[in-house]
């Protein structure tokens, strides 16, 4: 993580980041084990999908990822509930990405269904899966864990069954739910990291 009050430079912009007291002059203040909201717009140029996450670092330097939703897609306005779990000094921020599987998804369902370069799509879903395998935090991933998304792959090449049996084989419930666990990122441009004190719980 970035260290506190730098401003990174990211291809996907986050703004207005939320909580924040004077524009991050003052540290947020928190609760041990007190929900609260994340909140930030992120947004990028075209058609490509994005998406986001919370990240809440601890005392001792570990991250701890939240995925977040979009609540307003016209204002792109993400939020996530995060808890911090023991006193002390943390920092948050907001970290936008490209998401290449959800712009996959997006473009082969389209064009699957209307029967348009089918073929093209599939393979081209075959290429985005192999490379998240392939990508940090999916790689040391066990092949049981990964089993699903490989058995994905030979369904999107398999040219005896009909193509939109192979696209549903792909963007299956089981699917969805993997890479919202293990999310394929890329170009991940990061907010700056603002200073959250928690405080212990009265008694």
């Amino acid at each position: 993580s970035l260290p506190v009050g730098v401003v990174p430079v990211g291809r996907i912009p986050v703004q207005d980041v939320r909580p924040l007291v004077d524009g991050g002059a003052f540290p947020t203040k928190s609760v041990e084990r007190e929900e609260f909201v994340v909140a930030a717009r992120v947004f990028r140029e075209g058609h490509d999908a994005v998406n986001a996450t919370a990240v809440l670092t601890d005392p001792d330097g570990g991250d701890h990822h939240y995925p977040m939703t979009v609540d307003n897609e016209g204002l792109s306005w993400w939020s996530a509930t995060v808890v911090a779990d023991r006193p002390g000094w943390w920092t948050y921020r907001v970290e936008g990405w490209s998401d290449p599987f959800a712009t996959w998804v997006h473009d082969a369902t389209i064009k699957v269904a209307a029967d348009i370069d089918s073929e093209l799509m599939l393979e081209e879903g075959v290429l985005v899966l192999q490379r998240a395998l392939a990508s940090p935090g999916l790689a040391d991933l066990s092949d049981a864990d990964t089993l699903e998304v490989r058995d994905a792959v030979t369904a999107l090449r398999d040219r005896a069954r009909p193509a939109p049996a192979r696209l549903h084989a792909a963007t299956s419930p089981g699917i969805q739910a993997f890479f919202t666990v293990h999310p394929f990122r890329e170009m991940v441009s990061p907010s700056p990291a603002y200073l959250l004190l928690v405080e212990r719980e009265l008694a």
